[in-house]
């Protein structure tokens, strides 16, 4: 079982210096009452700092943000226990830890929050995490709180697709864009959380020497290597496994509580389909085979946004998967 710190609870932060000097400079221009857009790959460390940012703002100890060190007091124990007054969290992730979508009912619960005086005239900080898990109704709910702020209060909004986010939420956000590590922070990171695991097989599988510490340890949580197997049943050419048993072993994917799963499933058979699409690229023989490939492509990256964004049958979404995945291996592409 993986103990991992969440971020309210994280003391150290690791990487996007750059980032910290501009939160700085913000903090010391008195330019507050904003909204602060962290936008970047899954698992950076954009809540970790969005947090190590609250405490900075609420403890109110430094005039200097590159110089504050989180310390043991009523405030910080507070903010790790997501207890403290001033502090307003929305997550994407329910009790068991599990995503989920942040519906309209949240955002009006949010605006009724801010309506109310902050303790003590100190700032208030409403931290979202992640805005790409807003419906198109819990959107337009937030962007109308965004068009009048109340006075002192700061947005901090996370996001890992900045494509996906409205430009109108865009638009009256100031951006921070936290660039990828090299796998030598990402493996300091992993050490930070005593986290000892070969991250070969996993850097290999997602040909990105800059995943993230996060994203590993989601995999992890998430029993990566039972659901790696598994897909490769799924992807086996072989006669022997047949329709049935497929069907048989994907259907715990369909299960509401293993929403998480489905999706690392998902975005396997989208890796799948990248790579033996550059196996054919160079290859002019092939040239009709490369454009049936990237049709998929296209035709599963707008299925996979519409299935969050619409809350599709995760069953048909199987079922039309598994017709595809046998398409493609007549194809003879491995």
């Amino acid at each position: 079982m993986l103990n991992i710190k969440k971020p309210w609870e994280n003391d150290s932060y690791l990487g996007n210096q750059k980032i910290l000097e501009q939160l700085n400079t913000l903090s010391k221009n008195d330019k507050l009452n904003t909204t602060l857009l962290f936008h970047g790959s899954f698992g950076i460390g954009k809540a970790t700092l969005a947090f190590r940012y609250t405490n900075y703002i609420l403890c109110q100890e430094s005039e200097n943000f590159l110089k504050f060190k989180i310390n043991n007091n009523q405030i910080t124990n507070q903010i790790k226990n997501l207890t403290h007054p001033n502090l307003i969290y929305i997550s994407n992730y329910d009790e068991n830890d599990q995503s989920k979508e942040i519906k309209i009912e949240e955002i009006r619960g949010l605006k009724k929050k801010i309506m109310s005086k902050t303790i003590n005239g100190a700032y208030r900080v409403v931290i979202i995490d992640s805005i790409d898990s807003l419906n198109k109704s819990s959107c337009n709910a937030l962007l109308k709180i965004l068009e009048e702020p109340p006075q002192k209060t700061i947005f901090i909004l996370i996001c890992h697709n900045i494509n996906y986010i409205p430009d109108t939420i865009l638009s009256r956000s100031i951006k921070f864009n936290f660039k990828d590590m090299n796998i030598l922070n990402t493996n300091a990171i992993l050490d930070l959380n005593r986290i000892k695991t070969n991250t070969d097989k996993i850097i290999k599988l997602y040909d990105n020497k800059r995943i993230t510490a996060g994203k590993i340890v989601y995999l992890l949580k998430n029993n990566f290597e039972d659901i790696e197997n598994d897909f490769e049943d799924f992807i086996a050419n072989d006669k022997s496994n047949d329709f049935r048993n497929v069907l048989i072993k994907t259907r715990k994917y369909i299960k509401k509580e293993d929403n998480d799963k489905f999706l690392i499933l998902i975005e396997l058979f989208m890796i799948w389909i990248k790579k033996n699409a550059m196996k054919i690229l160079y290859d002019i023989e092939n040239n009709s085979d490369l454009l049936k490939t990237i049709t998929y492509w296209d035709k599963y990256q707008i299925k996979y946004k519409n299935l969050n964004d619409f809350n599709l049958n995760k069953e048909e979404f199987i079922l039309t998967l598994n017709k595809d995945v046998r398409s493609l291996l007549h194809m003879e592409l491995l």
